[in-house]
């Protein structure tokens, strides 16, 4: 074979390096037209995976959760909100009024107002000689709130709860064997649903009980409201012993008063009796 001229080379190479530079165009649009084929492939797989049935079922279950979450959370929020600015109302109340149990009806209707209940009982004993030494209502069915006797309360859950010395959350539609055939009908007479009742206590000593109810159509209670009711019982058995200690005092220091006025009297009828003698004695002595 005739070898080549370089003329013919270079022409030859020129020519194929023509051809290569037509060709990387076409190329490069076959590259582009497979890249976007497996991108519409992606996107139409992406998208049956999301509007898939079974995928967007648990898509919105979970959006059903995290916002039933967020809902609770921000309802604990509020109740705990609400029952601190209950215990700052009532401290605030319990010293505001100077009488005992001005302060304490305040507080009971500050309880009542404030927590939305439909009634609310402050109740005082004297375990020692058995008696109701204190009985303060308030809420929307006071009418239904009875005064009883000492041993039916004895038989009831406030009983209970001093014999305990612990809390009772009764819920409502069932009967509480913490209490006597008797309490459970007037329960019902008396158109009671939930009830709490919390024990007042000072230092050890039971001095009384606090009550929220609800009617039988109103919510039940919980745990957080058993929570604020035990609180709220500290600060007012707190008030009843500084005023039981404001009166010991008052009583001590007006006894104090009386019997100095009492050594005052007789020490001015011994100094008159005194100067009576010895105005006697001079008289005797001159004649």
């Amino acid at each position: 074979m005739p070898k080549q001229s370089r003329l013919e080379q270079e022409n030859i190479d020129s020519r194929a390096h023509t051809a290569v530079q037509e060709a990387q165009p076409d190329r490069a649009g076959a590259d582009l037209c497979a890249s976007e084929a497996r991108y519409r492939l992606l996107a139409e797989h992406a998208a049956d995976v999301i509007w898939a049935p079974d995928a967007q079922q648990t898509l919105e279950a979970r959006v059903a959760e995290r916002t039933e979450e967020l809902t609770l959370a921000n309802a604990r929020m509020e109740q705990a909100l609400l029952h601190a600015q209950v215990l700052q109302r009532v401290g605030a109340a319990l010293l505001e009024f100077e009488g005992l149990d001005d302060a304490i009806q305040q507080a009971v209707d500050l309880v009542a107002a404030m927590l939305d209940v439909d009634r609310a009982t402050l109740i005082t004993f004297d375990l020692a000689q058995r008696l109701v030494t204190g009985f303060h209502v308030s809420g929307q069915l006071t009418v239904d709130v009875t005064h009883v006797a000492f041993d039916e309360l004895w038989d009831g859950l406030s009983g209970w709860v001093l014999r305990e010395m612990m809390p009772a959350l009764s819920p409502k539609g069932f009967r509480d064997p913490r209490e006597s055939p008797a309490v459970q009908q007037r329960r019902a007479a008396t158109h009671c649903g939930a009830i709490v009742v919390a024990p007042v206590v000072f230092k050890g000593k039971a001095l009384g009980t606090i009550t929220i109810i609800n009617k039988p159509e109103q919510r039940d209670f919980d745990q957080q409201d058993v929570n604020l009711l035990l609180a709220l019982a500290n600060q007012i058995a707190a008030a009843i012993e500084n005023n039981r200690l404001y009166l010991a005092m008052a009583a001590e220091v007006q006894e104090r008063r009386r019997t100095e006025a009492e050594l005052q009297q007789a020490y001015a009828e011994v100094e008159q009796t005194a100067a009576e003698l010895d105005s006697a004695l001079k008289n005797t002595l001159s004649h």
